[in-house]
């Protein structure tokens, strides 16, 4: 009996030793990610595309933080809007919309045409790398690619809607892209994140 706790004790010390291993590998490889993510949250590239059916739209956020303003460039693609003023329809179903918004203590102001976006959201990088938030974790020299159990406290977003999201990180050094692809009701999304 007392062989047989002991081999028992000795299986379990392995399995924790090896576990223990290889959270500590990832780790640590979190924890560079949030550092680097933090030094780049002051300016980087949000492009979006959006699958629908044989339709794809596509968004393109160019965004400058400062200790009090918020500066978004952005170039978005809508579905156009027919038959309200049938003299004025546009050209083709998708219409390109461009403009400047800046967020300034707590308030946007738009220089441009209206979009349907949220800007409070597209200015913000607020990914917080964590080992429970994520599944089938591969690690490579300079990437990471995950299974993102846990959307809403990855990106920090309570409202995010998206399913089957998926995450795909390059670094050296500094942080070069973060792309987020995942399901939204019909739609395939593309989410990737630039830094200079």
């Amino acid at each position: 009996m007392k062989r047989i706790v002991c081999i028992l004790l000795v299986c379990l010390t392995v399995f924790c030793l090896f576990s223990c291993e290889e959270k500590d590998a990832n780790a640590a490889v979190y924890q560079e990610l949030n550092s680097l993510a933090a030094k780049n949250r002051y300016a980087f590239v949000l492009d979006v595309k959006t699958q629908l059916a044989d339709e794809t739209l596509n968004a393109h956020f160019s965004v400058a933080n400062s200790d009090d303003l918020v500066q978004v460039r952005y170039e978005v693609e809508e579905r156009a809007v027919f038959g309200e003023d049938p003299a004025n329809d546009p050209e083709s179903a998708v219409v390109t919309k461009v403009g400047i918004a800046k967020l300034q203590d707590g308030k946007i102001t738009l220089d441009g045409d209206p979009v349907d976006a949220d800007f409070s959201a597209v200015s913000v990088l607020g990914v917080k790398f964590d080992g429970a938030y994520f599944a089938d974790v591969t690690v490579e020299d300079g990437s990471l690619s995950a299974k993102v159990t846990d959307p809403k406290a990855f990106l920090n977003l309570t409202d995010f809607a998206g399913e089957d999201v998926r995450i795909t990180v390059k670094w050296s050094g500094t942080l070069e892209s973060l792309t987020l692809s995942y399901k939204q009701g019909e739609a395939n999304v593309t989410v990737t994140y630039s830094f200079d």
